[in-house]
Order: structure tokens, then sequence, then C-alpha cells
């Protein structure tokens, strides 16, 4: 098992690149449900808003 970790050799490079290509992926699956999420709270609050000013004038 210990041989399989190591890689012959090229376990610290190869267990790197893994890793820094799982956080790439976590990124990238990440960002998109952040914007959207800080997009439908801008909506919300602009439709607020409007509904207010619609209310007052």
């Amino acid at each position: 098992m210990t041989e399989f970790w190591a890689m012959g050799g090229y376990g610290s490079y190869v267990w790197s690149s893994v890793g820094l290509s799982l956080l790439v992926i976590g990124y990238n699956l990440l960002m998109p449900y952040l914007r959207h999420r800080r997009l439908l709270q801008s909506w919300r609050q602009q439709q607020q808003e409007e509904a207010r000013l619609h209310e007052s004038g």
C-alpha cells in the first residue's frame, strides 16, 4: 500500500496535482452557485425597492 501512495517516487507530484485539480474543480462548482445567490438577492432587493416606490408614489 505504501508503494501505491509513493507512485514509484512520483507520489508528491501526483498527489499535489490531484489536490490542486480538486481545488480548481471545487472552485469552479462553487463560484457560479455563489454568483447566482448574489444575483437573486440583488434582484429581490430591487423588486422590494420598486414595490415601495409604487406604494408611496
